[in-house]
């Protein structure tokens, strides 16, 4: 399969192996998205594009706050 490289707002990743990686992507939320470099690391080990949230620590409050008020929105993401 012929691998070919594309640029995204948190850098250049890697498609080929299966197209829905082209629309993936990783934001990463919390504490551990303050960890210098991870974003790059993550980026390079997985191939898809990364990036970190404006306020990392506020959103997992705001989005844990969220899920609490909408149950459809819980039940439609939820992982079984």
């Amino acid at each position: 399969m012929k691998t070919r490289r594309h640029s995204c707002r948190a850098g250049t990743y890697t498609a080929g192996v299966e197209r829905r990686y082209q629309r993936s992507r990783i934001v990463l939320t919390g504490g551990g998205a303050l960890i210098k470099n991870i974003d790059r690391r993550i980026r390079e080990e997985t191939g898809l594009p990364v990036s970190i949230a404006e306020d990392p620590l506020a959103s997992v409050v705001l989005g844990t706050g969220k899920m609490l008020t909408d149950f459809k929105l819980l039940r439609r993401i939820a992982i079984e």
